[in-house]
């Protein structure tokens, strides 16, 4: 007797996760310019996608300083696409909650990072007011995985 089995589907590799960014429109800069909700706090496996997303608007990303305490995998390059990216953590005054990008043709642009454990109805607020262009730094007291009372 022969048996016949059909072959195994195939299955594509999972892509990469979507990009939960949104940004400042185009104008005078005041505060921050955007915010990135990133899926996890491992930063070797989130920032690629944020940098290969911001080379294509602000240039090409050559570093990005973060708070140490925020991140897990933290290390001093990470690749990009067709380069590699500096990333810092020496500075302890940095905002726990922010990523500072550096552009070789724009500047310096900070983002408000989400934390990924944040609440969805938190986080989409959170980056609508980030990315609105009057928006200022968050309340140091204002935790952004905590909804608001009555919410």
């Amino acid at each position: 007797m022969t048996m016949h089995t059909a072959p195994a589907p195939a299955v594509a590799p999972p892509g990469p996760p979507s990009l939960r960014l949104t940004l400042t429109p185009v104008g005078p800069r005041s505060g921050l310019d955007g915010a990135w909700w990133p899926h996890s706090r491992n930063l070797f496996e989130q920032l690629p996608y944020l940098i290969a997303e911001l080379d294509g608007i602000w240039g090409r990303i050559t570093g990005a300083t973060v708070h140490e305490a925020a991140w897990t995998d933290l290390r001093h390059s990470v690749p990009a696409g067709s380069h590699d990216v500096g990333v810092h953590w020496y500075d302890p005054a940095h905002d726990p909650h922010t990523i500072t990008v550096f552009s070789y043709r724009v500047g310096t642009w900070e983002l408000l990072v989400v934390p990924p454990e944040t609440d969805p109805w938190r986080a989409r607020q959170l980056m609508t007011a980030a990315a609105h262009p009057a928006a200022g730094r968050p309340p140091e007291r204002s935790s952004p995985t905590r909804r608001p009372p009555g919410a």
